[in-house]
């Protein structure tokens, strides 16, 4: 299966590695970024020499750059025969999604199987690219948007396929419990924040992680997923992280509670708080930068899945589920 790769950075880089261990019938015959040039082969790029380049490293310093077509845009490369499967791992941008939008709803129109980490189509207009697979056949596939490589997604489609879910209710971003976490421990917010971003989970504006933007826009991909009911980002009510005290924590652990900071789904709607969680709840014993999600059912009642939601191998891994359920479906 030959793929059309759209970004190089954590999550492509790592998608590559994973490849160039272990192709699995699966070949990238293109690459597109948006600062480092683009690359084109019908007979495939060598995953082991796309891994070699550093990162940052403009696409041509490529060893082998004479065979390759340089400098094409993913709608040129999308007009080539050989792709099959367009991955987006580009970085996510909203509201309006960039190019990334359009490229998307090429490649369905022509047949072209889309699987996605960059979560922006989306949440700009997820209802279009899906009336575009189900019109030429070609699946949309989205994994990697919502806990990385944790299958969410799969479970909720296959694995509780018969069972009729009313409620959700997720620790879906790693930074925010980090920052929860270290409070827990004694430390202030200001103190945990700096501590996250010293170490990578959080970015100097850390406003989407801490304002509730990032489980959002995840509420809304698993909305459609688990309820077949479309929402828009803007109906997701939203409460910051920045109004929990250290005061706050302590009162919850006097009344055997911890903080956690929920999104949460169900016939009323779809929102992002902070919530004093008894001990006792599943969510509740989840620490550090872990993700965890509690789908309640009317036959099974609480199934929580717990993971890493986010890292480069780790959304790489979820890109990589998706394709190899494409690959089964051949």
């Amino acid at each position: 299966m030959k793929l059309l790769l759209v970004g190089f950075g954590n999550v492509g880089r790592a998608l590559v590695e994973l490849l160039a261990q272990n192709r699995r019938g699966l070949q990238i015959v293109g690459l597109f970024t948006r600062t480092r040039g683009s690359l084109y082969c019908e007979q495939g790029l060598d995953s082991e020499a796309l891994s070699a380049l550093q990162p940052g490293e403009p696409l041509s310093n490529h060893p082998r750059l004479s065979a390759f077509a340089t400098g094409r845009s993913v709608a040129e490369i999308l007009a080539e025969a050989s792709v099959e499967v367009l991955v987006d791992a580009s970085p996510t941008i909203l509201p309006d999604a960039g190019p990334a939008l359009g490229w998307c709803r090429q490649a369905l129109e022509r047949g072209i199987h889309v699987v996605l980490a960059n979560k922006a189509p989306l949440i700009a207009d997820a209802a279009s690219l899906h009336a575009s697979a189900a019109k030429s056949g070609a699946r949309l596939l989205f994994e990697a948007t919502v806990m990385a490589g944790t299958p969410v997604i799969q479970l909720a489609r296959h694995g509780l396929r018969a069972e009729q879910v009313s409620e959700v209710q997720g620790i879906l971003n790693g930074t925010s419990n980090y920052i929860l976490s270290r409070m827990d421990e004694g430390r202030r917010f200001e103190d945990a924040l700096a501590e996250a971003q010293e170490l990578g989970y959080a970015e100097t504006d850390p406003s989407a992680d801490i304002d509730g933007w990032d489980i959002a826009v995840k509420l809304v991909i698993l909305s459609q997923v688990l309820f077949d009911r479309p929402i828009a980002l803007y109906q997701v009510a939203r409460q910051s992280l920045r109004e929990l005290s250290s005061a706050d924590i302590q009162n919850a652990h006097a009344q055997q509670r911890r903080w956690k900071y929920v999104g949460s789904l169900d016939e009323s709607g779809a929102r992002v708080a902070p919530m004093a969680l008894p001990q006792t709840h599943p969510l509740s014993q989840v620490a550090g930068a872990q993700n965890a999600i509690t789908l309640q059912g009317k036959t099974l009642g609480s199934v929580t899945l717990q993971g890493p939601g986010a890292g480069g191998k780790e959304t790489a891994l979820g890109i990589l589920n998706d394709l190899l359920e494409l690959q089964g479906m051949a």
